[in-house]
C-alpha cells in the first residue's frame, strides 16, 4: 500500500478547533479521491461523496440559496443517506465542475461546523473561474504532490533508510548502504512519484508495464 505524508495531515486537519473547510489541489492522477476515501473510512461512520463530473446533475443542488442548511437537506435528499453531526465527511470531488459548489464552502465554515467537508479539484480548474466568488479566508488550502522519495521507500518497505533520511541522521548511514541507496534512487527517478505508475511498479515489477502508466497519463 502507498503510504502518504498527506494522510497525517488529514488527521491533524481533523483534530483542528474551530477547522475550516479543506480544499485540496493538484494536479489529476496524483491520488487525492484516493486518500480522501481511505481517510474517510478509517476515522468516520459516515461518509458522502459527490463527484461533479460523473454527476453532473448533483449540482443542481446548489442552485438557488446557499445556506448550508439548505444545502445540508438537499445533500441528505440527493444521496439518501444520513448527516451525523460530529461523525460525517462530506466530499465534493472535481469541484471545479460546480462553481456554486465551491462558493458554498464559505457558508458550511461559517453555518455547519458540525459537518467536516473536504473538496478536491485541479488548481488550473478552479482558478479559471474568476468570476465566480472564491471563499477566500474561509478553507484551508492543500496542495498534494506525487510521491516523494521517502514515502517512495517507505511504500517499499524500506522504513529504516526513509526514517534516517526523513530525521536527517546521514552521518548513521553506514557508506555499505550507498550503492543500494543509489540503486533505489535511480528506479525512483525512473518510476517517478504518479500513484499510478507507482502501484504498476510495486505489483510486477516489468518496466513496460510502468512506462505504459506514465504514457497514458502524458496523454
Amino acid at each position: 500500500m502507498l503510504q502518504r505524508k498527506a494522510y497525517e495531515h488529514l488527521v491533524k486537519w481533523k483534530n483542528t478547533p474551530d477547522k475550516k473547510a479543506l480544499l485540496i489541489t493538484g494536479a489529476r492522477q496524483i491520488g487525492k479521491t484516493y486518500i480522501i476515501r481511505k481517510f474517510a473510512e478509517e476515522n468516520y461512520s459516515n461518509f458522502i461523496e459527490i463527484n461533479f463530473i460523473t454527476n453532473p446533475d448533483a449540482a443542481k443542488i446548489f442552485n438557488g440559496d446557499l445556506n448550508a442548511e439548505t444545502i445540508l437537506i438537499n445533500l441528505t435528499a440527493y444521496t439518501q443517506k444520513p448527516l451525523v453531526k460530529g461523525d460525517t465527511l462530506i466530499f465534493f470531488d472535481e469541484i471545479q465542475e460546480s462553481p456554486l459548489a465551491l462558493t458554498s464552502l464559505k457558508y458550511f465554515t461559517e453555518q455547519a461546523p458540525d459537518y467536516d467537508i473536504i473538496a478536491t479539484g485541479s488548481y488550473m480548474g478552479i482558478s479559471k473561474h474568476g468570476k465566480t466568488s472564491f471563499p477566500v479566508g474561509k478553507v484551508t488550502m492543500m496542495n498534494l504532490h506525487p510521491l516523494s522519495f521517502v514515502e517512495y521507500l517507505d511504500s517499499i518497505g524500506q522504513d529504516m533508510i526513509a526514517d534516517t533520511i526523513r530525521e536527517g541522521r546521514f552521518e548513521d548511514i553506514p557508506q555499505a548502504l550507498e550503492p543500494q541507496m543509489n540503486d533505489l534512487l535511480k528506479t525512483y527517478m525512473w518510476v517517478g512519484g504518479m500513484p499510478a505508475a507507482l502501484s504498476a511498479h510495486l505489483d510486477n515489477g516489468i518496466p513496460q508495464d510502468v512506462r505504459a502508466v506514465q504514457q497514458d497519463i502524458l496523454n
